[in-house]
């Protein structure tokens, strides 16, 4: 217990480092402020590839609701759960889902402003939408779906009750996972409005991103505080959330 909560301590303390790293990110891009913008794009927010994402992801995680309970009960067996390193990174991947992308998408906006850079402010600006909006959509769920985590109800994924997140708190608060639907609306937001202001970015841009989401996805399985259907959900919901905020204001153009 008191190695974990060192582990966290030093995590909490490292977090602003890390999310400055990810401020230098869009840094190093091209400053695009005296250029205009891309054509606004023609279409719906929400595309039926998103509906496609959204369903394929409902479906899933009523599929794993199944195998959920083995999930947990294999992650937490495994060897790995007693590696230090692998212990490392899950911390790490917890605190990316909170706070560090909230803090790199508001630095990221007031460091644009700070510099006069268009790019920055704009990227930083539709990362914070996406985890807001994306925010509201996964915490409605949560409050109406009611389902108990894995450490209040280990034994019984199956575990929901109608509004019961609304009555009675975080415990009852699984479905979806809100650290997943941050990490990938930040992912996404980013990724989207970067590569639509700077198409020609570096290409590992994404991969880094959408990396460490899925670090901060798996580390919720990995702590025991979300089923695996429960990340799944989330992560489909901030992906599609973030796209959609950037060809809202794409299309507002």
């Amino acid at each position: 217990m008191m190695r974990s909560s060192m582990r966290s301590r030093v995590w909490q303390r490292i977090a602003p480092a890390v999310a400055a790293g990810l401020v230098a990110l869009v840094i190093s891009t091209r400053p695009v402020q005296a250029q205009s913008d891309p054509a606004p794009r023609s279409g719906p927010v929400v595309t039926h590839g998103d509906l496609s994402v959204l369903g394929a992801a409902l479906a899933g995680s009523a599929l794993l609701v199944s195998v959920d309970r083995s999930i947990s009960d294999q992650m937490r067996r495994s060897l790995l759960h007693d590696n230090a390193a692998v212990r490392a990174a899950m911390d790490g991947g917890r605190v990316f889902g909170d706070p560090v992308v909230i803090v790199a998408g508001a630095g990221l906006w007031a460091l644009g402003e700070l510099r006069a850079n268009r790019t920055q402010r704009l990227v930083g600006m539709r990362s914070v939408e996406a985890i807001v909006a994306s925010g509201i959509v996964t915490g409605a769920i949560k409050g109406l779906v009611g389902r108990s985590r894995p450490s209040t109800s280990p034994a019984n994924p199956r575990d929901f009750g109608l509004a019961r997140g609304i009555r009675s708190g975080s415990e009852f608060q699984s479905f979806p996972s809100g650290h997943a639907t941050a990490a990938f609306a930040f992912a996404s937001a980013v990724d989207a409005e970067w590569g639509r202001l700077s198409p020609s970015r570096s290409g590992w841009v994404a991969p880094v991103l959408y990396g460490l989401a899925t670090l901060t996805a798996t580390s919720r399985v990995f702590h025991n505080r979300h089923w695996a259907s429960d990340v799944l959900m989330g992560s489909a919901i901030g992906l599609v959330t973030g796209q959609a905020v950037v060809r809202w204001h794409a299309d507002c153009r």
